[in-house]
């Protein structure tokens, strides 16, 4: 099992993203709003500039898709002997976390996913081994660049998505051997019924 950067996968572990400066926010806005005006001024938070000083916020929006408690409470059985696992009711996959707050009216539509393969990556802000399922799903993505093409404020951390359940923020030791007997359990898997929903972000924390 290789161990990826987080710059090569997109993943749930967004809380380190909150402890950047706010001059690298400015850039990232900078970018996304107006990718052909570069702001001069040096003092970010003072600047005159209206397009960019109007987005310069400390909450943002985060939109994601519940899996239900039976499928997080099987997971949690299957996965037993994976140390620090998510508990059976946190079990999502994370559609939009951006740093811009915008007004987001959330789907009532049902969303399905399939097991594709596990992936492993040191968190950047705690140095632990994540692991996570990447899923094939057409609904998380097609929603996914949806929203960000309806709401074309809202900002984004990475080159692509990827969608994904997390399962554990720190594996420790385990043996990484019997991640091979969980593929083959999973293999067929799908996740059925998520539900979506939004979530104020302090981005203060």
């Amino acid at each position: 099992m290789k161990l990826t950067s987080v710059k090569d996968f997109m993943n749930e572990h967004y809380k380190s993203l909150k402890e950047e400066n706010v001059s690298a926010k400015v850039a990232t806005f900078t970018s996304r709003l107006n990718p052909e005006k570069n702001c001069e001024c040096e003092d970010k938070l003072k600047c005159e500039c209206k397009e960019i000083k109007e987005d310069i916020t400390n909450s943002g929006t985060y939109v994601a898709v519940k899996w239900s408690n039976h499928i997080g409470g099987y997971l949690r059985e299957v996965f037993k002997d994976i140390p620090n696992l998510v508990q059976e009711d946190d079990f999502h996959s994370t559609l939009v976390y951006s740093r811009v707050e915008f007004n987001h009216i959330t789907s009532n539509k049902y969303y399905e996913a399939k097991f594709k393969n596990f992936r492993i990556f040191e968190d950047r802000r705690t140095l632990k081994k994540v692991l996570v399922m990447e899923l094939e799903s057409p609904d998380l993505t097609n929603r996914h660049n949806e929203i960000y093409r309806n709401n074309p404020k809202a900002t984004y951390d990475f080159d692509s998505y990827i969608p994904h359940v997390t399962v554990s923020y720190n594996l420790e030791d385990l043996d990484l051997d019997l991640l091979s007997k969980y593929e083959q359990i999973m293999n067929d898997f799908h996740f059925v019924d998520g539900t979506e929903y939004t979530e104020f972000l302090d981005l203060n924390k």
